[in-house]
């Protein structure tokens, strides 16, 4: 039996640190979730990316938020490691898009916002929701 669990977010930008300042945040009641997940990535990205993460029991969906945004800070932060600033598209406020290990386009990581997380517990998997 698969067994998903959504849980519902609006617009929570990858730069939060705390949820501080969020009228609309994931609960901090604990998921009942332990051991390895793969973090899913694909957007703003040309290739899905995949990072592990160990979930302690007392994880909440305020926890894995967290982690998510730690993910994207370090992926704009390695890209940019590798590609320098992107700029922009050319008349457009837009991002241009880096030939980087992620490939990131479009956005800023300011520009994003979690909408939704997604845990598919048969499959180990943790994903999100992300809107501009």
């Amino acid at each position: 039996m698969q067994f998903r669990l959504s849980i519902q977010i609006w617009q929570v930008s990858p730069d939060v640190e705390s949820g501080d300042g969020y009228t609309m945040v994931p609960g901090k009641e604990a998921l009942g979730l332990s051991g390895e997940f793969a973090f899913v990535y694909s957007y703003p990205l040309v290739n899905e990316v995949r990072f592990r993460r160990d979930i302690e029991p007392g994880m909440s969906a305020f926890d894995l938020m967290l982690l998510g945004a730690e993910d994207y800070r370090r992926m704009y932060r390695e890209e940019e490691e590798v590609t320098g600033a992107p700029g922009r598209v050319p008349g457009m406020y837009n991002r241009a898009p880096t030939e980087g290990p992620y490939g990131i386009y479009g956005h800023d990581l300011r520009d994003l916002g979690f909408e939704m997380i997604e845990v598919d517990v048969e499959n180990r998997t943790v994903s999100f929701s992300v809107g501009s």
